[in-house]
C-alpha cells in the first residue's frame, strides 16, 4: 500500500495547494487520513492523502462466484426441525417408519407452538439434535418428556402459565429455577420434571430385587443371595435435586414429575417409595432411607411412564415386552401424549391434602390414584401387581376402541 504526502509554502491561508510532493510508506494505522498543522506567521500545510488501492479482502467464496446469503433465523429453525427428524429415522431403524413420521411431526409441532409463544426452546432443539447425533438415548429422553409435559400443561392452563421460573438464590448464592408453574381451580402449582436414564434392555439382570432395609438386605446378600439393585439411590439423588430446585411453598403445591422408561422401573420407584420399607414409611431415628425431611420443597411426587412412551417409538422391543399379544401397534404422535402414561401421585406430607386441593391436583395431571391405591388396598401392597393389572386393563381397553374405530 502507498501514501502520498505533500508539503509546501501557503501564500495565503485558503491556499492548500501543494507545490511538491514526496511518495514514503505509512503504517495503515494513520490515526486519521486528513490531517493538517499550522503554526504562527508562515503556514505549513502537510497534506496526506490515501492514493493507493487496498488488498483484497480475503473470502471463501471463490473467484467468480457471488458472497453467500446469511440465513435467517427461520431458515436455521426450520433446518434443526429437518436435522432432528433424519435424525430420529436413522436412531430407530427397527420402527416403521410411519411411525417414526407420525413422532417427529408432532415433535416438531410441539417445538414450534412453544417457539411462537416466545418460550426459549431453541436451545431444547439444538440439546435433542447434539443427543441423537451421538447416540445419547437418555439426554434425549430427558428433553422429551420435559418438552411433552410443558407442551399439556401450557395448552390447559395458559393462563398465569410460567416456563423456566426463576427461585431467589436466597444465602447460597446460586441462582436456581424449575420447570414450570401453573394454576388451576384456585391453586397453585410448581413442577420440576425428572426422567431415568434408560438402561440397555439387552443388560443382563438377576430376577429378585430386595426392598428390606438396607442392613437386612446386606445380611442376606452375606449369605449368598443375589439380588438387582433397585431404584433407591436414583430416586434419592432426583429428588434431592429436584428439592433444591423447588422454592419453598408459600402457598402453592410443589410437585415433583417423575418419568420411567418401563413398567418395572415404575413398579420400583412406587415400592420404594410406599412399599413397607419405603421413604414414605421411614424416619429420621433409624436411619436406614433418606428421612422426608430430605424432601422439604417436594409436597407431591407423580409418577408416570411417559419415558417408556418415547422409547416404545425408538426402541420397538421395548413395547412388546409388556404387549406380547399384539395390542403394542401404536401412532407415534400419541408417544407425546401424558395423559395416557398413567400418572400415580404419591403424598410426601404426612398430613392428607384438603379435599378441594386433592381434587385439583388430581384433575389437573389427571391421575390415577383412585384405580391403582384401591387395586393396592385389595391385594396387599403388592404395586407391581397393582401397576400392572392397570396397565393390562387400559391396554385392552384402547384396543377394543381402535378396533371398534
Amino acid at each position: 500500500m502507498a501514501i502520498t504526502v505533500c508539503s509546501g509554502h501557503a501564500s495565503q491561508e485558503s491556499e492548500l495547494g501543494c507545490r511538491s510532493h514526496t511518495a514514503v510508506d505509512i503504517p495503515f494505522d494513520v490515526p486519521q487520513i486528513w490531517e493538517a498543522h499550522t503554526v504562527p506567521a508562515r503556514t505549513v500545510v502537510f497534506y496526506v492523502a490515501l492514493t493507493v488501492t487496498p488488498n483484497p479482502i480475503p473470502s471463501d467464496t471463490p473467484p467468480g462466484k457471488p458472497l453467500r446469503k446469511r440465513k435467517s433465523n427461520a431458515e436455521i429453525w426450520a433446518a434443526s426441525l429437518k436435522d432432528l427428524a433424519s435424525r430420529l429415522l436413522a436412531i430407530a431403524p427397527t420402527q416403521v417408519p410411519v411411525v417414526i413420521d407420525h413422532y417427529s411431526a408432532r415433535l416438531c409441532k410441539l417445538l414450534s407452538e412453544l417457539r411462537s409463544r416466545e418460550f426459549a426452546v431453541d436451545r431444547v432443539c439444538k440439546r435433542m439434535n447434539k443427543a441423537l447425533s451421538k447416540g445419547d438415548i437418555g439426554s434425549y429422553i430427558n428433553d422429551a418428556c420435559e418438552l411433552a409435559v410443558v407442551s399439556h400443561f401450557l395448552d390447559r392452563f395458559p393462563e398465569n402459565f410460567r416456563y423456566q421460573v426463576p427461585v431467589e438464590a436466597g444465602n447460597q448464592g446460586t441462582p436456581k429455577n424449575f420447570d414450570f408453574s401453573f394454576s388451576a381451580e384456585g391453586f397453585e402449582f410448581n413442577v420440576e420434571v425428572k426422567s431415568f436414564t434408560p438402561e440397555p434392555m439387552d443388560r443382563p439382570r438377576r430376577l429378585v430385587k430386595s426392598f428390606l432395609p438396607r442392613n437386612w438386605t446386606h445380611e442376606l446378600v452375606n449369605q449368598g443371595a443375589e439380588f438387582e439393585a433397585n431404584c433407591m439411590p436414583a430416586i434419592t439423588r432426583l429428588m434431592t435435586t429436584a428439592s433444591a430446585q423447588l422454592p419453598r411453598s408459600n402457598g402453592a403445591h410443589n410437585v415433583m414429575l417423575l418419568c420411567c422408561n418401563d413398567l418395572d422401573e415404575f413398579a420400583d420407584v412406587l415400592t420404594c417409595l410406599i412399599g413397607p420399607h419405603g421413604i414414605c414409611h421411614s424416619t429420621e431415628s433409624n436411619g436406614l432411607l433418606p428421612g422426608l425431611s430430605k424432601f422439604l420443597h417436594i409436597d407431591t411426587v407423580v409418577i408416570c411412564h411417559l419415558g417408556f412412551q418415547h422409547l416404545c417409538v425408538l426402541e420397538p422391543n421395548r413395547r412388546s415386552k409388556f404387549c406380547p399379544n399384539g395390542s403394542a401397534d401404536m401412532d407415534g404422535g400419541q408417544a407425546w401424549t401424558y395423559p395416557s402414561a398413567l400418572p400415580i401421585s404419591v403424598n410426601l406430607r404426612r398430613i392428607p391434602l384438603a379435599d378441594a386441593q386433592a381434587l385439583a391436583l388430581g384433575r389437573a395431571f389427571n391421575l390415577h390414584d383412585v384405580y391403582f391405591y384401591s387395586r393396592l388396598d385389595s391385594i396387599g401392597s403388592n404395586c407391581q401387581e397393582a401397576l400392572f393389572d392397570i396397565f393390562n386393563t387400559l391396554t385392552r381397553s384402547l384396543a377394543v376402541q381402535r378396533e371398534c374405530s
